[in-house]
């Protein structure tokens, strides 16, 4: 007979933020880590906003560019709505390596079990984690060892939760890096202006994260993980 009397499900989310010098500013004058400021704000008001999807969710914040550093800990403090307590600043300086990104990124998701049995939340419940999902922003202008990088990224999809990996290009982002680390589900997406990209990125969070709840253990490698008619193509080109 099980020891557990119910089951808590949680949906990891992981975003992971390029922080490099070339986000300073792009061709045009526009200033790619500005947007990125924005979106910290934004998922935090989506899990305000939506209960379902905050109780549900566990949240991590990643920051790179010759390094990676964890700005919040995946299943530390759980919810989107808790992310604005943590005013994250982001700098941009050092060089773009994917490479460490995607090593951290595995290192945190691979270390979130223990995290929620450690955290007191799920008070005597069995833990399932769904597969997570991974967005990284960036402006796509890799310059790490591609052998290096391209072994982290495998490192990474073929861990044991094996993520959903959602590239968002921003400035003047490269579209075949961004193409090359979509994986399974994921897509690949080129920003077409700076205009109001955090909230529509954040919408389509909220939508992923509404599939990942509605499709149960449900997870078919053929379906991207949102339908692709919600994205605005004013604002993102979809890059097959």
């Amino acid at each position: 007979m099980s020891q557990y009397y119910n089951e808590l499900v949680f949906n990891p989310f992981l975003a992971i933020l390029d922080v490099s010098s070339s986000m300073r500013l792009d061709r045009n004058g526009n200033s790619p880590i500005a947007t990125e400021a924005c979106i910290v704000p934004e998922l935090s008001r989506l899990g305000r906003e939506h209960p379902t999807v905050d109780q549900t969710t566990t949240a991590g914040l990643i920051l790179f560019s010759t390094s990676a550093e964890v700005a919040l800990p995946i299943g530390a403090s759980g919810r989107l709505s808790q992310l604005d307590d943590e005013h994250i600043n982001l700098n941009a300086e050092g060089f773009t390596h994917f490479g460490t990104a995607f090593d951290l990124a595995r290192t945190e998701l691979e270390a979130l079990p223990q995290r929620l049995r450690d955290s007191g939340r799920l008070h005597g419940a069995r833990l399932s984690l769904r597969r997570p999902l991974v967005v990284m922003v960036t402006d796509g202008a890799a310059n790490d060892d591609v052998d290096e990088r391209d072994q982290a990224w495998q490192r990474l999809v073929n861990s044991k939760l094996s993520p959903n990996i959602v590239m968002v290009g921003v400035g003047d982002a490269d579209p075949d890096q961004l193409k090359r680390y979509k994986n399974r589900r994921g897509v690949a997406l080129l920003s077409k202006t700076p205009d109001d990209v955090s909230g529509a990125l954040t919408g389509l969070i909220d939508l992923m994260q509404g599939t990942i709840i509605a499709m149960g253990e449900a997870d078919n490698a053929s379906q991207p993980i949102i339908d692709e008619s919600m994205i605005d193509d004013d604002l993102f080109e979809i890059l097959e």
